[in-house]
């Protein structure tokens, strides 16, 4: 293999068994190490949901927390300067666009998620058209009109940072874990996991924010059926985490000091 030119030798992985399936280690050049998460779906509830409990478990909880030795307060300053990027698979970007969501974690300790301004790339048909106009107005404008006059309510998954001390405060990561036995839940848990996590950080006390310089690229659905499948998850779970929101709005208020009670009505206006 070639790094910039240079001729570069990588050992086999080492592999371990884990509880949700295998861990594969690579020692690259530099000292940089590379891991590998394997899920056996005999072991490990599928869907994306549990995917990210699994992920963040491992970095917030073995990697994290179970560090022999280290006080309880280096665990604190620890967790609250670690930073968890998000991304989908097709996802492009420049380590510029991550510097700008760090720098705004950096700024306020409070911060619990941060997001970029994401471009929607494909094709030249209608449909992508309609997406890039839709991305434009419902993403850019409303992120953008959301953090001046509050906080944003999703930080989507595909590209988004979020902060280790948020994820692990009380009513979290703990009921992001919750099982499904409900219709409600199944549309407000399993089907937009980034907005109920948003949602849930929002409850908590911490601010979502949106970062127009931040760019980055994904891929758009190109044809009816596969945007159809998409907004078929979105759109549920958009308007179920609302409604958990605008329901229990005195509590949200009291928690947290960016989410007013003007911020409500515009919200409610919105989705009328």
């Amino acid at each position: 293999m070639y790094v910039h030119e240079v001729c570069m030798s990588i050992r086999p992985p080492m592999k371990y068994p884990t509880p949700y399936g295998g861990r594969l280690e690579w020692s690259l050049p530099g000292k940089t190490k590379m891991v590998v998460h394997l899920k056996d779906k005999i072991k490990i509830r599928h869907k994306k949901r549990w995917s990210q409990c699994m992920y963040m478990y491992y970095l917030l909880g073995l990697r994290l927390i179970d560090i022999p030795g280290m006080s309880i307060e280096r665990k604190d300053v620890r967790a609250a300067n670690t930073f968890i990027l998000a991304l989908d698979g097709d996802v492009d970007f420049q380590p510029r666009a991550v510097e700008h969501l760090v720098t705004l974690m950096r700024r306020n300790p409070k911060l619990g998620a941060a997001c970029g301004r994401i471009h929607p790339t494909g094709g030249s048909g209608l449909m992508v058209w309609y997406q890039k106009f839709e991305y434009a107005t419902g993403h850019w404008l409303q992120k953008a009109t959301e953090h001046m006059i509050g906080a944003v309510l999703c930080s989507p998954g595909c590209f988004s940072l979020f902060r280790g001390k948020a994820l692990m405060s009380d009513n979290v990561m703990k009921k992001y874990t919750t099982l499904s036995t409900e219709p409600l839940h199944y549309v407000q848990y399993d089907q937009g996991e980034d907005r109920w996590l948003c949602t849930l950080i929002l409850q908590q006390g911490y601010r979502v924010d949106y970062c127009a310089a931040s760019d980055s690229w994904t891929h758009a659905p190109e044809d009816f059926n596969e945007f159809y499948n998409q907004r078929r998850r979105w759109v549920p779970s958009t308007t179920a985490n609302i409604m958990d929101l605008l329901t229990d709005f005195r509590r949200t208020i009291k928690n947290n000091p960016d989410i007013s009670f003007p911020y409500i009505v515009y919200q409610v206006g919105i989705y009328q």
